[in-house]
């Protein structure tokens, strides 16, 4: 990480900070993905004598998943010495983990009530009922597992 100030009166408030990129190559099941982050940039500087700004990017690259360049932009006001007040805007992205794209299904059973088993069974939904598919204790086979069309998660913030 490289801090620049923008003057040495205000070294706490100025400051323009980048951090480098790193590159990632992880290998599973044949499946290369390698990713190359830049953490971000940031540029923090004062509008006024109470309010300063930050404009911050961010980049993230993924083999699997393309890449996004998200912005940020934030506020402070210090009205007083010992109180700031801080608003901030962001953009956000999130590449799916391995897991969820290329991994293994597990499998196990869920507890549940059925409302149409309950019926035919001739029984009233509840916990007090004798019959299991009324009362919660019906159980059903679940797999769960991978989806590999999974796309990168995007919001704001």
């Amino acid at each position: 990480m490289v801090r620049a100030y923008a003057d040495q009166t205000a070294q706490q408030r100025r400051y323009l900070q980048l951090n480098l990129s790193v590159t990632l190559e992880v290998c599973s099941g044949g499946i290369t993905v390698t990713a190359t982050l830049m953490e971000f940039v940031a540029l923090t500087a004062p509008v006024t004598k109470n309010v300063d700004t930050t404009l911050a990017a961010r980049y993230d690259e993924y083999s699997d998943f393309g890449g996004s360049a998200v912005p940020s932009i934030g506020v402070e006001y210090r009205p007083i010495e010992d109180l700031i007040i801080r608003g901030q805007f962001a953009q956000t992205f999130r590449a799916p983990d391995m897991q969820r794209v290329y991994g293994d299904p597990s499998y196990g059973s869920q507890q549940v009530t059925d409302p149409q088993g309950c019926q035919n069974a001739g029984g009233t939904p509840g916990p007090d009922s004798p019959i299991s598919a009324c009362n919660g204790e019906h159980y059903i086979d679940t797999i769960t597992g991978p989806n590999p069309d999974l796309d990168a998660e995007q919001g704001e913030s």
